[in-house]
């Protein structure tokens, strides 16, 4: 007689991959609102030093802000993209790791970048500030 293979039957576990997913980008949005509202407008690239210095002085706490928002938006950040990754076919998922490994690198280098602009705007110097 001939065994018959039936289809798996979604379990808890897909349920409660598919929430986390949900809760994780949730999360991520969330947080990253709330950086991006704090952060305001940003210096725009034909601003001075002296301009960006005294946006650094004056929104130095809502700088630091945004960072700490990305920050801790980083652990469901990588938790939603690891479920995002599990859901694409074999050559797909390796490219997406690739690319969410480089844009989470590039996040931390700016986002710190921008702490230790905020963090030392007092004695920040405007070639320095530009230049950053």
């Amino acid at each position: 007689m001939q065994e018959v293979e039936t289809p798996p039957i979604p379990g808890d576990g897909e349920r409660l991959g598919s929430q986390a997913l949900l809760g994780a980008a949730a999360a991520v949005f969330a947080l990253y609102a709330i950086g991006l509202v704090a952060l305001g407008t940003p210096p725009g690239a034909s601003e001075t030093g002296a301009q960006v210095v005294a946006w650094f002085r004056e929104h130095g706490h809502s700088a630091r802000l945004f960072v700490w928002a990305l920050t801790v938006a980083t652990p469901p950040l990588a938790i939603m993209f690891s479920l995002l990754r599990r859901l694409l076919p074999a050559p797909h998922r390796d490219v997406f790791l690739i690319g969410v490994v480089t844009y989470m690198a590039a996040s931390a280098v700016v986002t710190w970048t921008w702490a230790g602009l905020a963090l030392h705007a007092d004695r920040l110097e405007p070639a320095t500030a530009r230049t950053v």
